[in-house]
């Protein structure tokens, strides 16, 4: 078996136990259901106007990520392995500074955030970074930008991702390793 596509340092996969292919599956629906949802979020375009709907859309993501987060991390331990998915890493800003970060890691810190914002306009952005002038008050929040996620959990400081990135780097290093993965031991996720 291709050691790339095993479920880790354990070798084979075991005969699953009675409702772990049930788990799998109720995981990975939850996952790409998330990740659609934060895609079209991230994606679609900034209303016009500030009011409740632009602030409900950032709930929702933030829901989403956070329903990605928890049955992501689910279902990378019932497959490809935590020590797997740990080596596929994600651009972040911490103090202003560029890095990379374990998507792992990422994803705990949504799981155990203590505060977690989604913010996909350039005013927002502003005031969120104590940069603003009265006239960013003033003014429609309608300048997009590519929405980040700025999550703090046990660090002091906060980490800055772009959501479109993490999003995109899940489906392509996580997300389809799971589908072969669970397609080499004849577990359908497709087949729902």
């Amino acid at each position: 078996m291709d050691k790339q596509r095993t479920l880790g340092d354990v070798g084979a996969w075991k005969e699953p136990e009675i409702g772990s292919h049930s788990s799998i599956r109720h995981g990975y629906v939850n996952v790409l259901n998330a990740a659609a949802h934060l895609y079209s979020f991230a994606s679609g375009k900034t209303p016009e106007t500030s009011g409740p709907i632009a602030t409900q859309q950032e709930v929702l993501a933030a829901d989403d990520l956070l329903t990605l987060a928890i049955h992501g991390r689910r279902l990378i331990t019932n497959t490809i392995t935590l020590k797997r998915a740990a080596q596929v890493g994600v651009r972040v800003w911490i103090r202003g500074k560029p890095g990379r970060r374990a998507i792992t890691r990422l994803i705990n810190m949504v799981v155990h955030h203590t505060e977690l914002d989604i913010i996909r306009t350039e005013n927002i952005l502003k005031i969120m970074g104590g940069k603003w002038t009265i006239d960013d008050l003033m003014t429609e929040n309608t300048k997009s930008i590519d929405p980040i996620c700025i999550v703090t959990s046990d660090q002091p400081n906060p980490l800055i991702f772009k959501v479109t990135e993490f999003v995109e780097t899940f489906q392509e290093k996580i997300l389809v390793p799971i589908v072969e993965v669970c397609h080499e031991h004849h577990l359908w996720l497709e087949e729902l």
